[in-house]
Formats: C-alpha cells, structure tokens, sequence
C-alpha cells in the first residue's frame, strides 16, 4: 500500500487508476492489498485462494499444516485470504490453474462466492496445469486493465452454466450460455469434468460439446454412484487483435473466461435415476484428439 501512496504521487501516474497483480505469493499479496479503495482493479493468479487451512470437502489430513495456539488463531484472523474477499470492492480477474497446489479450484470460487459484487469479477483457469497458464488466460489479465483502467475493452461476461443430474438417459450434462453479445466471435467452448475428491490432482476430462440455439451442452457421466462430479467450462474468444506476450508464451488474439463451477456429491437422489459407468480400461488416451486431455509444457 506504501507502493500505492508513491505511486498516484508520481508525475507520470494517474493515482486514479491503480491496478495491482501477482503471481503465487504474489497473487496472495494481491488480493491482502485489493481492499484498498485505491485499487480499481486487480488480477491474483495461482495464489490468495485462501482457506487453505481447512481440509477439503472429503479429504481428511490435506489442510496445510500450522501449530494449534493464539499464533495460529491470530493468523486466520487477520492475514488469512479468506478474510480478505468479503472486503474487495474492485473487479478482480483471477487467473488459475485447475491443478494448483497453492489456490484449489474449489477454494477460489469458494472466495468469489464471498464478494460483495461477484457478478463484476471474472476467473480464467488453465485445464490440466499447475501453477501456470496459457497465453489465452493471460490475455485474460492484459484485457482485464485495458477494460478498467483505460476503458479500451469490452470484457465478455461470465458464461451461464449449469449442472442437470435428471435426464432421461441416467447421464448428467451441463449447459453453458456464453455471453455473445462481446464484440468478438466465440473460437471454441470447452466443458470439462472429472471425479476425484482433491482438485490438485482431479483429472479433467473433456466433454464432447454439441451446441443447441444459445446453448452449449455436455455430458458427464458419473463414474460411481458413491463418487462425486465436478465441472465447469471454458469460453475462448478470438479479439482479431495479437497481443504481445512476456517471454514464455506466443503472442495471442486468443481470450479465455471461465464458467461457474460445478458439483454434485453422493448420495445421489433416486429420483434422478444416475447410471454410472464404471468399468475396468487397461487404455488411458488413444489419443484420437490429439493431446486435448493433456498439458503441454515448453514444448517449442
């Protein structure tokens, strides 16, 4: 906040529009500082989840590990991320990564939840990664400020999106409603799901996505009536214009947003009639799709 305060006294500085990112510990430091009412945007990535010591829905033992006492107690109480999000008033573009060891899925949209204007914020999260991002997500943060701070952007909305275990064929779909009313055309709209309890080591399985009027629908079917399912998705956006990119990532017209979140855990209601499909495979990936299921990492 000091940085903040020489900042808007610089000649060269709008002291009226300050942003602030930050990446791992500095995406943390970024959501501690985004209470400031100078902040008139920010962008956290893989880090300020928050809640992380707390063990995870069906996870027993995966909280972080901090000695029990009055340290520990003041700690959660003042500098604990999840004391934070309730306080951020600013639009805040979170960019994540859907196998992060330092901000789980789960426990960021848990944060957004806790906004007091959520519907102003975005997420742009990266499938199969840890702690990083592709260009598209990034592009996600560069437009973020063009929107906020110079008023040189129309940022597309959060897609609608919903999870429907009732259906006639006992598999659950979702549905996703992209925002089209954004001045670029829709490139791709991706749905993913996967079942295991840890999200830091879920395996995010695509979708195949069919689209129907405004719609875009998926199925997800359970893999065990004792198992939960997760999904969500992502809207990609071609800009018609090539943004630069730090080393590290090839320059992009591309932009990603990401959907609500969703789940459902067991026990399942009978009413809904969920057939599961667990059956033994000794195949993980024939690959027919190229490596869609899959990350790649410095591969040029």
């Amino acid at each position: 906040r000091r940085a903040f305060t020489f900042l808007e006294k610089q000649p060269e500085c709008d002291g009226s529009r300050i942003g602030v990112q930050g990446h791992s510990m500095g995406g943390r430091l970024t959501v501690l500082t985004a209470i400031d009412p100078r902040v008139k945007a920010a962008s956290p990535s893989v880090g300020g989840s928050g809640y992380l010591y707390e063990d995870l829905r069906g996870v027993p033992g995966s909280a972080r590990r901090m000695p029990e006492g009055p340290a520990r107690d003041l700690y959660l109480k003042t500098i604990d991320c999840k004391e934070y999000w309730p306080l951020i008033t600013c639009p805040v573009m979170f960019l994540g990564a859907t196998n992060d060891f330092n901000s789980p899925m789960e426990l960021v949209f848990r944060g957004f939840r806790n906004l007091p204007n959520p519907e102003r914020s975005r997420a742009s999260f990266t499938p199969h990664m840890n702690h990083r991002f592709t260009a598209d997500n990034f592009a996600a943060r560069v437009r973020w400020f063009d929107t906020h701070l110079k008023g040189e952007f129309v940022f597309p909305k959060t897609p609608d999106f919903g999870m429907t275990l009732n259906t006639d064929d006992g598999i659950p779909y979702v549905s996703v409603e992209p925002d089209q009313s954004a001045p670029y055309p829709i490139k791709e709209v991706s749905i993913f799901y996967g079942y295991e309890r840890d999200p830091r080591v879920r395996f995010w399985y695509s979708a195949e996505v069919v689209q129907s009027g405004r719609n875009f629908i998926g199925k997800c079917p359970v893999l065990a009536l004792d198992e939960p399912i997760f999904a969500f998705a992502n809207v990609t956006y071609d800009t018609g214009e090539i943004l630069p990119m730090p080393a590290g990532y090839q320059d992009t017209s591309l932009l990603t947003v990401t959907s609500e979140y969703s789940f459902a855990y067991p026990p399942y209601p009978e009413s809904a009639g969920i057939k599961p499909v667990s059956e033994r495979t000794h195949l993980i990936d024939d690959f027919s799709h190229g490596m869609r299921d899959w990350s790649l990492v410095s591969a040029n």
